[in-house]
């Protein structure tokens, strides 16, 4: 009877054993199953693919269009010290007069220059200042409010006679006759000398007049 346990007891060891052969034999069959399948599939490009990268955030373009430039402003001609004569006796770049320039004669066809210039006007009327300041200061005697600015224009011939003396209504600050008729007599007494070109000369002169 214990033989017969013994034998019981030795063929369920054996049974046992092989059972436990068999499961790892499945266990490497199936890992080795698991291999192959992973390796197929990251040579048939199968690797997840790697997340993209985030689009790069770029600010929008504005619509408003760029301010343009301030356009360089340039500063206006003053007129030379208030006198506005014809276009030759204007002050070039270089400051040269160019009334001085040398351009046919229309008297005679030959190049001549021009010998009553602005300069030789402004310093004739400069001499007779005093005589238009007397001007103002006889009227002072019956009105102290009197001051402002009289501005002549006057036009001169060829032969360097006034051939007209009148107030600048526009530039004039002071318009009172007395004074104005006054200074206007200054100047059409003035002998002023010859156009070298037989040319006439237009042009403006201030007088400002202050206590």
């Amino acid at each position: 009877m214990a033989h017969f346990s013994r034998l019981a007891e030795t063929r369920a060891t054996v049974r046992a054993s092989r059972l436990v052969s068999g499961a790892m034999r499945v266990a490497r069959s199936l890992s080795s199953l698991l291999m192959l399948a992973a390796l197929g599939t990251t040579a048939c490009g199968g690797a997840p693919p790697a997340p993209a990268a985030a689009p790069e955030s770029r600010p929008a373009a504005s619509d408003a269009p760029a301010p343009e430039a301030a356009a360089a402003s340039k500063p206006a001609g003053a007129d030379d010290e208030g006198w506005v004569g014809e276009k030759s006796a204007k002050k070039d770049e270089s400051g040269a007069s160019a009334a001085d320039a040398v351009e046919p004669s229309p008297v005679n066809g030959k190049a001549v220059v021009e010998t009553r210039t602005m300069d030789v006007i402004r310093k004739l009327v400069m001499d007779n200042r005093k005589a238009a300041r007397k001007c103002y200061d006889d009227a002072r005697k019956d009105n102290k409010d009197l001051k402002g600015d009289v501005v002549v224009h006057f036009v001169l011939d060829p032969e360097g006679k006034v051939k007209l003396a009148e107030l600048n209504q526009e530039r004039s600050t002071l318009k009172a006759t007395v004074v104005t008729d006054c200074v206007i007599g200054v100047i059409k007494g003035i002998h002023f000398p010859k156009s070298s070109r037989a040319m006439e000369t237009s042009t403006n002169y201030p007088f400002n007049f202050t206590p």
